[in-house]
């Protein structure tokens, strides 16, 4: 894994200490093993949610696990931000995109990682806020339900301001389509040092 680092995020990329309990959790869901995703109290079954405070990896060590990861368990990985902007210029084919078509030539679920999710903003549709990761992500989940469709997310942001930002109905369907991964709160911005 710290091959992968070093040549997707730079020669200084490193594992932190304190943080190896958390890449512990992402490698076991990965790498599949049911064994230590169990004793990390992982379903396979589920995607992750990977909080944190800022700058603390998230997004490079989800771009580092899509690369070391089977085919199977790759994932396209997608900015909020750019996703939501991308509504604001193309319209409703933007959910499609991520929902209804996000299957490959074989019919086969195609899973996506929303990074930064709770940084985007509320796009207007005919001049009324749409909040396009809520659309998108409550649509997946009808499809993780009925195609096991998987779905992961990074977010600075915690339960209770999910819940405020995506609603109670939406934070209920996210504890069933994700394994809760967080970094421990100090974590220092990775970024500074």
């Amino acid at each position: 894994m710290i091959s992968y680092g070093k040549q997707l995020i730079g020669p200084s990329f490193r594992i932190f200490e304190e943080d190896r309990a958390t890449v512990l959790k992402l490698c076991s869901w990965f790498l599949r093993d049911e064994v230590i995703a169990a004793e990390e109290g992982l379903s396979l079954h589920k995607g992750i949610l990977l909080t944190g405070p800022i700058g603390c990896g998230k997004s490079a060590l989800m771009k580092i696990l899509c690369a070391c990861t089977e085919p199977a368990w790759k994932f396209v990985m997608k900015s909020s931000l750019r996703t939501a902007l991308e509504f604001g210029q193309e319209g409703y084919t933007v959910i499609d995109r991520y929902t209804a078509r996000s299957y490959d030539l074989h019919g086969r679920p195609r899973s996506v990682c929303f990074d930064d999710l709770g940084c985007e903003s509320n796009i207007p549709n005919y001049g009324i806020p749409f909040n396009t990761l809520a659309e998108i992500l409550s649509i997946r989940y009808e499809l993780f339900v009925e195609d096991k469709m998987f779905t992961h997310i990074t977010t600075n942001l915690n339960a209770d301001e999910l819940e405020e930002r995506y609603g109670a109905r939406l934070r209920s369907r996210m504890s069933e389509m994700f394994n809760l991964v967080a970094f421990p709160g100090p974590s220092p911005d990775k970024r500074k040092l």
